[in-house]
């Protein structure tokens, strides 16, 4: 009898659980259209701009948040001359610090000028570390973010293709022979990311305002990231 009733507990919990994970993922769902997108932005403004734009272009209705890694100088200047951070005046690399922090948030601010300018209301999201790739991998761990977009190529894998671009019509036949040139990633920045970053971020490589390849998000670590989220807000264990 105590085995039939433990049975009849143990199935009662397992419909609950069903039942729970089914609603979460319908919410997810209904989220999808609302669901961050972060774009990663480099110093550089005029060469990210395009890739940022492509975002914009491509994720409308979905939230923005632009983000950055940033790389503190190993050096700063001294009298005239280069000194490494560890071993200067702390004052001094303190004061150095401050200028490139300055510096970051205005770059950061142009990007969400961009984004204004478009209708959008962007946020940001600046993460600090001395590896741009190892950075952006730790950034998507931390913030679970599930949909990335990132740069994917230098410029001299891409330069000779633009010339051949040049003699294309249609903005569709450009981005269609461009994809087919670049669809293997290039940049060992974006192989890095692509191999390292969790399963259960999708992540869009863009170069020069194209989209070049996607890591699609593996669908059952997704899930088991939703029943691991479900269970720990219902309280339950598995």
């Amino acid at each position: 009898e105590e085995r039939g009733e433990r049975e009849r507990e143990r199935q009662i919990e397992t419909v609950w659980r069903e039942n729970l994970l089914c609603g979460y993922e319908e919410t997810a769902n209904l989220r999808i259209i609302e669901e961050k997108i972060y774009v990663a932005a480099g110093r550089n403004v005029w060469k990210n701009t395009s890739n940022l734009i492509w975002t914009l272009q491509n994720f409308k209705g979905n939230k923005i948040c632009i983000v950055h890694i940033h790389q503190p100088s190993p050096t700063i200047p001294v009298l005239g001359t280069k000194s490494e951070a560890s071993t200067a005046d702390e004052e001094l690399v303190r004061a150095y610090r401050g200028k490139e922090t300055t510096k970051t948030d205005k770059i950061l601010q142009e990007y969400l000028s961009i984004c204004l300018k478009r209708g959008v209301q962007a946020e940001k999201l600046c993460f600090e570390m001395d590896s741009i790739e190892k950075g952006i991998v730790e950034m998507i761990y931390q913030h679970r973010i599930s949909k990335f977009v990132m740069g994917a190529a230098a410029d001299k894998h891409y330069s000779m293709y633009n010339l051949t671009l040049l003699f294309l019509d249609t903005h569709r036949v450009v981005n269609s022979v461009f994809a087919r040139k670049m669809e293997h990633l290039k940049s060992k920045k974006a192989t890095f990311v692509c191999q390292q970053a969790p399963a259960t971020c999708h992540i869009h490589f863009t170069c020069k305002g194209n989209l070049i390849h996607t890591r699609d998000a593996r669908m059952d670590e997704v899930r088991a990231l939703s029943l691991r989220s479900c269970l720990s807000f219902s309280g339950l264990k598995r």
